[in-house]
């Protein structure tokens, strides 16, 4: 259902809400108007519609008539949402010439964001409109709406929102079949190719189709199959590929249409221009233009596609039949990933826990640069934080700890042992009900205190943790986006809370830039990025998606402000010129102070700073109005505390540091005021005791003296802008120019944020497919559909670890003289060609922007030429002689071909300061995240050489390393990488190299996750870390707890996580998975000892200590040999190592040492959580007094234990050998574990804290698991 836009423009002039919303199928709505006090001012605020629970409120003007502040809006909406948590305000002024609509988007999962819309009268209301359809209801559809429908209808219409696993299998199927009808192709692997070509075009169409963009034709190609085949015959010439699809790409979709054949509306009828790349003449079929596809191929394919539900939009989906581009995300990673060997689906959470991690912070430290007052003092943007902590804690953090109001849960609503325990160490130590018992409790409000599968020891500290983080927010200890990320607080919400709470033009520009960079606006200016985002190897885009996401409620939230903005300054212009009595300042309206002034005076007379710097902190920086104050200003002969140019206004403050008596002078008052120059004087306690009454003194002043245009400044000072927000006005003009606002932010994201390298050409076309589909889901009208971005430039295929990274390396190698002027003209080339490219990229974000296919073609072919070049100069480096000929033996005759060629081919160099010079000029990339492949470095597994590269991680011996090292060289120095990699990169001697690069850049920050008991990937068994480096000041290491889970763990394991700092790297490699201080006092008094376990080995002996290698929650290991026979002969275990010892004695406590849980907390902390080497083991420290306990008493008693609970087990492996051993199961021995534990203790001199600590590291999953996974 729509509304007709004639009548709902006729509503809109004549203000009939309520009207319009029954126009749009809302219910009337029965409550009564409600009175909201702010700023000493009341406003009253009354339901005018309905639906499902979700209001819509009217409020009232303020009392001069007009629309409220910003500010104001924002703490109406506040009181808004305790009488209805989902609703939409409007607010009109007193004389009907405009409207305000406020929505706040609460999307599970992300963080709050302010929309505002703002029509005034004789404006069009198509925009509004149009933003209005996603909430109309039709009363065919009145029953089945629900709360959600409606919810999701606004997000829709003022945010946009966002299946699983669908036709993944068959998908597959399909793909295949399709390849087989290909001809024209001889190779299989260009048939594949191909293949997902075709397919990726037709399901493109499909969803575009869906929209009514096609000719108005839902049902498009399968109806144009059965035309074609009408005319032409059933298959002749196969006839739908040939005459109709390759001509609907290339000539209709792929050309403007005043440029298409007369004939071909007659053919294709009325289908819009696209461009974008995917529907020009692919290479494939430029080199092979014979190519065909039977009829039959598409009416497989067709039957297929129509068996689902086809739709772009984001609402969740209800059927199992129903596909969207997020589905397609799914398929496309799992499709790709599986023939990409070493590189696995990753799945949002992490995407989006990476991306914003590394974007956030660093947008932030660019803002702090070009705005650095917004980033100091008491008003700082860090205030947020101190004003609402709780806001900053995500959910799954203050879940049981601290309700909705804002209050703390009390102890008492706990029960009596966990009130103990929570106090007592050696209370809880052994408590199961506390270890291990599921906790659950109801708050005051009913609902669940406790997160899925939380025992009670996790909930407390989670509970302790949380309220300390509270802590130091309220107090204002956090002050730096590298707290915001080490505390893991919400920094989504904090960004989008900087910008849409901003009260300085000049931090939202600073912001705005920060994001989207400076397009030139003369012919001589260059082109300046914003943040530029890269994946290495991006496979299928899974991380530029996340990335998109982070940046695009940004991008929105500013340019709302910078319309706040222009509004506010069109509702309050400059004051008019003259002043005093009869003047027409005189006769202005009362005005009322910011908000955000008045809150910020309110806060610092609270802490009782001296009264000449809390009138500074008031005025400082432009902060009242904006208007200019300078401290301590010099008016011969005299000195003012506090000067306002143009409004000549000074400010005094007697009393307290100022007791000289010219202070009183009326003498130095008339000469002022003989100058123009009117005096405020205030008391020191007028200041502290009246804050609020004085700074009203003060902005009456100002709006009574400031003159319009403002005075001139003296020489030195800055100048107001000659119009207010000219620079916004130009960014909202060209905004406004495009039909679809969404559909601007994500092309001017893709185009100018996102950045890509796949070796895969077929993961590189699917990358764009998505972010293409992604462009179209925006757009709701076929007119509102611009042609799509040309990303061809920001999304390459090639080889990451193979070519030149920057023109350092270039001039670096085969440096010969007779080079010289021949790399001169390259490097030329290249910033001609980069010049072109920045061109060719922002002439695309504006409408009506397109590249001619021979202009695009013309670049291609240089950058073809450039690239050629590059890799004949790479080629010597691996001693390939680019101009040589070697025979080839093909078939049954024989060919020539170039050594070169097969080496291009290999290797596909890909050279990074050529094909990406613009970002590159600039010092590289801004951030840089990702999955890189986890593959061995052999001949058997990588198919291209990479000894000649110069890469210092050569000796790590894996991608990923190399991957992470190529992330640095192509980066500014100060910028953050995260990747997920093998969780080896924290523990593997190979991995020094690699551990070093990341710790000379400033802090690592280690978050590990083994495979037990559930995989952080889906599907694959694979213990991963994420690793994120970030530029500091000095070296450290930033861990969080070893992050074990189970299934319904997973939604809030990301969000509860602590983390603590430390320098901890035993052995030079092995990097210590910490996450509390309890733990940092542990390893500190472990490794104290001076003596280690290597004391008590020997070379050899009767007395030995067996343990088994693998390990997953217990390391099994025993004085002797366990029992094992093979084809019933007793041997020595295969799969376990000895160790001689020194004495009885020895052996026993090593063997009590390794059974430990202390030992299995070191090895958890310290390798893989996979396996148990030798290394380790032999040099755990150990104290000069470890023989003072009774180890032998306490090996026999846990070996009796083990034995007596033990299985005899019989296998008959694959080779046919006949197996016995005894199994033996570690958690029916944790009472005698724990007691060797306590006297580990005790040789340790730990705590009653950290006793309790290593008793109970991992009890949940060691003990509550089943028992056949030890």
């Amino acid at each position: 259902m729509t509304i007709d836009p004639a009548r709902f423009q006729k509503l809109l002039d004549e203000f009939r809400l309520e009207a319009l919303f029954n126009e749009l199928g809302w219910d009337r709505a029965g409550a009564r108007p409600w009175e909201v006090a702010t700023n000493s001012e009341s406003f009253t605020v009354r339901a005018i519609a309905q639906k499902r629970g979700v209001a819509v409120f009217l409020g009232s003007p303020d009392r001069d008539g007009h629309i409220p502040s910003r500010a104001t809006l924002l703490k109406i909406e506040k009181e808004a949402a305790k009488l209805a948590h989902e609703h939409l305000l409007i607010f009109a002024d007193a004389a009907k010439t405009a409207l305000t609509w406020l929505w706040v988007s609460r999307a599970p999962g992300q963080p709050t964001a302010t929309r505002t819309h703002t029509w005034h009268r004789g404006q069009s209301g198509e925009a509004l409109r149009q933003k209005l359809e996603a909430i109309v209801w039709s009363l065919e559809a009145e029953e089945a709406i629900t709360l959600t429908d409606v919810v999701t209808g606004l997000r829709r219409a003022f945010d946009r929102d966002r299946v699983t696993r669908a036709f993944y299998d068959r998908f597959q199927t399909e793909h295949q079949g399709f390849s087989a009808f290909i001809q024209g192709l001889a190779g299989a692997t260009d048939r594949e190719w191909y293949a997902s070509l075709m397919l990726n075009r037709l399901m493109f169409v499909y969803f575009i189709q869906c929209k009514g963009f096609l000719d108005g034709n839902a049902n498009y190609l399968a109806d144009r199959l059965r035309e074609v085949q009408a005319k032409a015959g059933r298959d002749r010439f196969h006839s739908f590929y040939r005459l109709f699809l390759r001509r609907l790409f290339h000539e209709g979709l792929g050309t403007p249409k005043a440029d298409r054949a007369p004939d071909l509306s007659g053919l294709i009828g009325d289908v819009p221009y696209l461009n974008g790349g995917l529907f020009d003449v692919h290479q494939l079929e430029e080199a092979h233009p014979d190519i065909d596809i039977t009829d039959a191929a598409f009416e497989r394919l067709f039957r297929f596609f129509d068996g689902y539900d086809w739709h772009l939009d984001d609402r969740p989906l209800k059927a199992g039949n129903e596909i969207n581009p997020d589905v397609l995300g799914y398929i496309f990673e799992k499709y790709i990933n599986q023939k990409q060997m070493g590189a696995y689906y990753t799945r949002e959470d992490i995407t989006e826990y990476i991306a914003k991690n590394t974007v956030l912070p660093h947008l932030l430290e660019r803002a702090r640069e070009r705005c650095k007052v917004a980033f100091e003092g008491e008003a700082s943007v860090w205030s947020l934080l101190r004003e609402n902590p709780d806001r900053y804690l995500y959910p799954a953090m203050k879940i049981g700890v601290i309700d909705a109001a804002g209050v703390i849960v009390p102890e008492s609503a706990l029960p009596d042992f966990v009130q103990t325990g929570m106090k007592d160490a050696k209370a809880r130590m052994f408590d199961r009900r506390y270890n291990l018992g599921e906790a659950v409790f109801a708050t005051a409000t009913g609902e669940r205190g406790t997160l899925p599968t939380e025992t009670w020891r996790e909930y407390v500290e989670r509970r302790t943790r949380c309220l300390a983080i509270r802590e130091r927010l309220a107090d204002g200890e956090v002050k730096s986006a590298d707290d915001l990320v080490t505390l893991n607080l919400d920094i989504r919400q904090f960004v989008q809370d900087v910008i849409d709470t901003c009260a300085s033009p000049d931090l939202l520009r600073a912001i705005w830039q920060a994001i989207v960079g400076r397009v030139p606006e003369k012919s001589n200016e260059r082109f300046r990025h914003g943040i530029t985002i890269l994946d290495p190897t991006c496979g299928s885009g899974a991380f530029l998606f996340a990335a998109l996401n982070i940046l695009e409620p940004l991008y929105e939230g500013c340019l709302d402000r910078m319309e706040g903005f222009v509004e506010d300054a069109k509702r309050f212009p400059p004051s008019p010129s003259g002043r005093g009595a009869g003047g027409e300042g005189a006769t202005r309206r009362h005005h009322d102070i910011p908000a955000e002034t008045l809150r910020f005076a309110r806060k610092l007379r609270q802490q009782q700073t001296d009264a000449e710097s809390l009138v500074w902190m008031l005025l400082r920086d432009r902060r009242l109005g904006g208007y200019k104050f300078r401290r301590q200003y010099p008016v011969t002969p005299y000195i003012l505390d506090f000067y306002c140019h143009e409004a000549r206004l000074a400010i005094e403050v007697d009393g307290g540091q100022h007791a000289d008596s010219r202070r009183y002078d009326s003498t130095r008052d008339a000469f002022l005021t003989a100058q123009g120059i009117q005096v405020l004087r205030f008391w020191n306690n007028q200041v502290f005791a009246e804050t609020e009454a004085v700074l009203e003194a003060i902005w009456q002043a100002l709006q009574i003296r400031a003159p319009s245009p403002p005075i001139p400044l003296p020489e030195g000072e800055g100048r107001l802008p000659k119009r207010a927000f000219a620079d916004f006005d130009a960014v909202l003009a060209e905004v406004e120019k495009h039909p679809s606002r969404r559909y601007f932010i994500y092309k001017s994201i893709i185009l100018h944020n996102l950045f890509g390298v796949d070796l895969m050409a077929e993961a590189v076309e699917i990358c764009k497919l998505r972010l293409f589909l992604k462009l179209v889901s925006q757009v709701d009208s076929a007119r509102h559909l611009e042609p799509l971005p040309d990303i061809d430039f920001n999304i390459h295929c090639g080889n990451t670890l193979v070519g030149y990274a920057t023109e350092a390396q270039f001039d670096a190698a085969n440096n010969l003289a007779s080079d010289q002027d021949h790399r001169r003209e390259i490097k030329a080339r290249t910033a001609d060609l980069a010049d072109l490219f920045d061109r060719f990229r922002e002439q695309q974000t504006r409408l009506g922007g397109q590249i001619a296919a021979e202009d695009k073609r013309g670049l291609r072919e240089k950058l073809n030429a450039l690239g050629l070049e590059l890799d004949r100069y790479l080629a010597r480096d691996y001693g390939i002689d680019p101009d040589a000929i070697s025979p080839l033996l093909s078939g049954e005759g024989s060919g020539v071909r170039a050594a070169f060629e097969k080496w291009r081919e290999s290797h596909q160099p890909f050279h990074w300061f050529a094909e990406f010079y613009g970002v590159m000029r600039e010092g590289g990339f801004d951030v840089v995240i990702g999955n890189p492949p986890y593959v061995v470095n052999s001949a058997r597994t990588v198919s291209y050489d990479l000894s000649q590269s110069g890469l210092a991680t050569l000796s790590a011996g894996n991608l990923y390393a190399f991957v992470f090292e190529r992330s640095t060289q192509v980066t500014k120095r100060a910028v953050p990488i995260s990747l997920i990699v093998q969780l080896t990169a924290v523990s593997s001697g190979k991995m020094r190299s690699l551990q070093d690069l990341l710790l000379a850049r400033g802090s690592l920050m280690v978050l590990p996750y083994p495979r037990r008991p559930e995989s952080m990937f889906d599907g694959v068994e694979m213990p991963v870390v994420i690793l994120s480096s970030y530029p500091t000041q000095g070296h450290k290491i930033v861990t969080t707890r070893i992050g074990r889970m189970y299934g319904n763990e997973r939604s809030v394991c990301l969000e509860k996580h602590g983390m603590v700092t430390h320098e901890i790297r035993l052995h030079g490699h092995r990097i210590g998975k910490l996450y509390s201080e309890t733990e940092k006092s542990i390893i500190a008094k472990i490794v104290a000892s001076r003596s280690s376990t290597q004391h008590l080995v020997a070379r050899c002996g009767d007395q030995m200590v067996y343990y088994q290698e693998a390990c997953r929650y217990w390391l099994k290991a025993q004085a002797g040999l366990p029992f094992f026979s093979r084809n019933n002969k007793v041997i020595q275990p295969p799969h376990g190592r000895i160790f001689p010892t020194t004495t009885a004695s020895a052996a026993a406590f090593l063997g009590c040492l390794l059974n430990s849980s202390l030992f299995y907390w070191y090895y958890s902390l310290f390798s893989d959580c996979e396996h148990v080497n030798d290394d380790l083991v032999k040099t755990v420290p150990i104290p000069d007094h470890w023989a003072m306990g009774c180890w032998q008493d306490l090996s026999e008693k846990l070996s009796y234990a083990l034995t007596s609970n033990a299985k005899r087990k019989v296998i008959r492996t694959r080779q046919g050998h006949f197996i016995e051993y005894d199994e033996m199961k570690a958690s029916r021995a944790k009472a005698e574990i724990d007691d060797i534990d306590i006297a580990l203790g005790k040789i340790y001199s730990f705590t009653d804290e950290e006793t309790d600590f290593i008793i109970n590291y991992d009890i949940k999953y060691r003990m509550g698991g089943a028992e056949e996974d030890e």
